[in-house]
């Protein structure tokens, strides 16, 4: 009589025991078509791309506050200036000039805020009423599109507009002589950290769909972020 051996357990599979070790962002499928040792590594480097993200995001609400307390600060220096001018003879004589500085570089320090936010307008009539899977594809394409335009827009700041600025040293015509190079630095770079958060959504939209989980990228999806879609109805109440 023979004994009865039970099968051996198989050693190294092309699949894992179970999908949820290999999620990053705490979602329970996966794209098994995908060998699982390269399911792995893009996990790790998913996982990563989640951490840049999570802290260009933390600096982005910061710079959005700096942003918000510049507005306030400008709204008080002109409301002083206009008192003093109606009631003495005293102005400051520049209030002009600094409005427009600290509106161009608090416009594009909050980009970056607005965008953790998604608070950018976006007419999405059409795009809530297609599938989730289909809304991730279309709002990774709406932020590939954004890195395509800030890319080129930061390519000419960078090798054409502030060199030539920093090589003449330009100052404003105006009666402050504002060195053109301090506010001209602080606006690029608040464009270029819009690009950069920008980007690091595209990396981790296009490994989520790499994965199998485009629909993480849809409005409303009940996933954790990132999203790239507009707020939900609950987070707009």
């Amino acid at each position: 009589m023979e004994e009865q051996r039970s099968p051996k357990p198989q050693v190294g599979g092309s699949n894992p025991p179970t999908p949820a070790i290999c999620s990053a962002s705490g979602v329970n499928y996966v794209n098994w078509s995908m060998p699982f040792h390269y399911r792995v590594v893009a996990e790790k480097i998913l996982l990563g791309c989640y951490y840049c993200l999570h802290l260009v995001e933390k600096l982005s609400a910061l710079m959005g506050h700096i942003a918000g307390w510049a507005f306030l600060f400008l709204g008080f220096y002109i409301t002083i200036d206009t008192v003093l001018r109606k009631y003495t003879t005293w102005s400051s004589k520049g209030h002009t000039e600094i409005g427009q500085y600290v509106l161009a570089v608090a416009v594009t320090w909050g980009a970056g805020y607005a965008l953790s936010k998604r608070a950018h307008i976006r007419i999405d009539t059409l795009l809530i009423l297609m599938p989730k899977w289909l809304q991730g594809y279309l709002n990774l394409l709406s932020i590939a599109l954004v890195c395509i335009f800030l890319s080129a827009i930061l390519w000419y700041l960078l090798t054409d507009f502030l060199p030539y600025t920093f090589s003449m040293n330009a100052k404003a015509a105006t009666i402050l002589r504002t060195p053109l190079k301090i506010p001209q630095t602080l606006w690029v770079f608040g464009l270029f950290w819009l690009w950069l958060y920008a980007l690091l959504q595209l990396i981790v939209g296009i490994f989520e769909i790499g994965l199998g989980r485009a629909s993480i990228l849809a409005s409303e999806s009940g996933q954790p972020k990132p999203y790239l879609g507009t707020n939900s109805s609950i987070e707009e109440a």
